[in-house]
């Protein structure tokens, strides 16, 4: 494929994004949500239906913490629309400044703009600045994040940061084609060649501890 010059390196403007596996089986709407409660404590899961033509969005039940499960519809249709569904966490009576969708193998970690860590920079700038000690730190508290609420929830075991922008679609549009995040992180490598920042880890110590920047 030709790019036009003014379009070569147009990724390097793109914001970040993190990409995460899970192993949470997608089989059918009952099964997906037993799975989801058996893995939070009791009562830490509500379900936020915003039903179409309706003026109120309906919660189940109010939690202090845990997981809200936020959807575009009625749970069942959001589950049977490619998983429209948005995952909140709430501490203490508080949401944390970051939520999560999910594909069928794997999750896109979206910040908020309140989230006081989200690098305040490009994939540009993080792929040539990324051993600098201020974006280690703010890297390391979405590491944090990650380790205190998603790793254990979600049995995650591999980060890939990168963009969305220009050729770095095509890792999206695997990731939302259902591949598993390895293989889309080499697929994407295999026909693009452009970098990713990938980190593995067996639980989340590694990631409290640092360990993934060695």
């Amino acid at each position: 494929m030709l790019i036009e010059a003014r379009d070569r390196n147009e990724y390097q403007s793109g914001e970040v994004v993190y990409y995460l596996d899970h192993d949470i089986p997608i089989e059918s709407a009952t099964k997906f949500l037993n799975e989801i409660e058996r893995r939070a404590k009791p009562g830490e899961i509500t379900i936020l239906q915003q039903i179409k033509g309706t003026p109120v969005k309906f919660e189940d039940k109010w939690i202090k913490d845990g997981w809200r499960l936020f959807c575009y519809d009625d749970y069942k249709t959001s589950f049977k629309y490619n998983l429209d569904i948005r995952f909140e966490r709430l501490v203490d009576g508080h949401f944390r400044k970051w939520f999560i969708f999910m594909n069928s193998k794997s999750l896109r970690l979206y910040f908020r703009d309140s989230y006081q860590n989200n690098p305040k920079c490009n994939w540009g700038d993080f792929i040539k600045n990324e051993s600098t000690e201020n974006l280690q730190h703010e890297l390391g508290q979405v590491l944090l994040e990650a380790a205190e609420y998603i790793v254990p929830f979600f049995h995650s075991t591999k980060i890939i940061a990168a963009t969305n922008k220009a050729e770095y679609k095509l890792l999206e549009d695997l990731l939302e084609s259902d591949t598993e995040l390895e293989l889309a992180a080499n697929t994407f490598y295999k026909y693009c060649g452009l970098p990713l920042w990938i980190c593995n880890f067996k639980d989340e110590k590694d990631l409290e501890e640092g360990t993934v920047f060695s």
